[in-house]
């Protein structure tokens, strides 16, 4: 995951993972197309070492100048085995890392200096796997576990407190987002005189124990009340249910992708509502990563074998047909190469930084991290 230097986006896929902050913007449609350029230059990544060294562990790479130079952050001896799922930062200093051990018990790491130390938060009793993350200023986060539990600090991490839910038939979280206040940062709960933050939080999971397949769960009260949404989708590739991604970008604007197929959903009306808007690819494989940037655009990754990937920018217009924009850039720089991109994040409609890994037979993998800053992925 990469996290640049303006406040706010977090984008994390599998094993490896992105994150560039910028504040989240309130929800008006005058910036479609965001044409100004903004610069990324203080980013995190988060990924696992080469398993052929062993049996590989988390490694945090940061970068202070726009991913011209990478350096690690973490001592990988420290944690050998562990799988370095997400990573999110709200500024220069203050990042969240996500990670399971080798038992498959839930880890979050903080660092308040800019990654020169990490330090493990105290968890509750029984988390498994977290899955996502996302900070929203250097004492609020939330997390999600492979298996629902969802996570809520409100004083930096000194305390992660579960955030109840009715939803005890869903068994898989696949992916989170929040977006945190927006003026006016408070709302009142509807039927009670009690002020309340108002972040909008969502979670896409796949079919529940009965075979329902609505797909998303959406907290507009900050985890106090919950409803699950419906997103119309055909069941994926071999019958798979349920969303596999979602990317807020706003409390009203948000998108998402199916289980096991590329098809791209959103919703202009903070959930009461979502249509289809597009079919990327043919192949049935899911969306490992997205990041919108706006109402009517979006970036995404799809893994499309064990070996290969791509890297999509789409809009929307008014009218007429998407616009569907593939991008695999590594050939580019070696046209042998074949990378799964599976890490994500952008920072406008212009830029965008993605990350994944090649298979080299027989010397293993190589981790890339490509970047654009035009918009139309001429140069990457």
């Amino acid at each position: 995951m990469v996290q640049g230097d303006n406040e706010g986006r977090r984008t994390e896929s599998g094993s490896q993972a992105l994150q560039s902050p910028r504040p989240d913007r309130e929800d008006d449609d005058s910036d479609k197309h965001h044409t100004k350029k903004s610069a990324l230059r203080i980013g995190w990544v988060i990924g696992k070492t080469n398993p052929k060294e062993g049996a590989g562990s988390v490694s945090i790479l940061h970068t202070r100048n726009g991913g011209r130079r990478w350096t690690e952050q973490l001592d990988r001896s420290e944690w050998a085995g562990y799988k370095g799922n997400d990573i999110s930062a709200v500024d220069r200093r203050t990042a969240w890392a996500a990670l399971n051990s080798p038992d498959g018990d839930g880890v979050i790491l903080h660092t308040t200096n800019g990654g020169s130390t990490w330090t493990a938060q105290e968890l509750p009793d029984g988390v498994d796997t977290i899955k996502n993350i996302k900070g929203l200023s250097r004492r609020e986060a939330w997390a999600v576990s492979l298996g629902v539990k969802i996570l809520h600090t409100a004083d930096g991490g000194e305390t992660w407190n579960i955030v109840e839910h009715p939803f005890e038939l869903i068994d898989t979280a696949n992916r989170m987002d929040v977006i945190g206040c927006v003026d006016p940062c408070n709302a009142f709960r509807p039927g009670k005189n009690k002020l309340m933050s108002n972040a909008n939080i969502w979670i896409a999971y796949e079919e529940d124990k009965e075979g329902n397949n609505l797909g998303m769960i959406h907290s507009l009260y900050n985890g106090e009340l919950w409803r699950k949404e419906s997103v119309d989708h055909t069941p994926g590739w071999q019958d798979y249910n349920g969303m596999h991604m979602v990317s807020a970008y706003s409390p009203r604007v948000v998108w998402a992708a199916a289980r096991r197929d590329s098809t791209l959903f959103r919703t202009l009306d903070g959930g009461e509502s979502w249509g289809e808007v597009a079919s990327v690819h043919g192949e049935p494989n899911d969306i490992d990563n997205m990041c919108a940037p706006g109402s009517d655009t979006v970036w995404a990754v799809q893994n499309q074998d064990i070996s290969a990937g791509v890297i999509y920018h789409v809009r929307v217009f008014d009218a007429g047909e998407p616009e569907i924009r593939p991008f695999d850039p590594a050939k580019d720089f070696d046209p042998t190469l074949s990378c799964r991109y599976e890490g994500l994040t952008c920072v406008d409609d212009q830029t965008a930084l993605a990350v994944g890994s090649c298979p080299l037979k027989p010397t293993g993998v190589i981790g890339v991290i490509v970047s654009t800053t035009d918009g139309d992925g001429v140069g990457w």
